[in-house]
């Protein structure tokens, strides 16, 4: 489990970079996997827990303030502002958001209790 979540997350790392560069061969993805990796392994052998702590508490800070400058500087283009009716089309209720709200749902749990009962 744990295994598919490191891979996952640092594929997307990798995807994020290569969409950022215009450049989508593999070359990038398996050299940004491989040595975000070993980087991590090894400021985690070194220092343990708390080098692990840190870039966690710096990786939330980093995200709040991105989500700050992203909420800002969408809600300032006039193009970004959504009518009345263009809200209530897109907050209506429909089966497929019923249905993708309950697989949500399952999903998080399936995967917190898998977690919990790997620990």
């Amino acid at each position: 489990y744990m295994f598919i979540f490191v891979v996952a997350e640092l594929t997307s790392i990798s995807n994020v970079y290569a969409l950022l560069v215009g450049d989508f061969s593999n070359s990038y993805g398996r050299s940004i996997t491989i040595s975000l990796g070993v980087a991590t392994v090894f400021y985690t052998s070194v220092a343990g827990l708390p080098a692990s702590i840190v870039t966690d508490k710096f990786q939330g800070v980093l995200m709040g303030c991105l989500v700050v400058i992203l909420t800002i500087a969408v809600s300032s283009f006039d193009e970004n502002h959504v009518s009345k009716s263009e809200f209530k089309m897109a907050s209506a209720a429909t089966t497929d958001g019923l249905m993708a709200a309950v697989t949500l749902v399952l999903a998080i749990l399936s995967a917190e209790l898998f977690n919990q009962s790997t620990w």
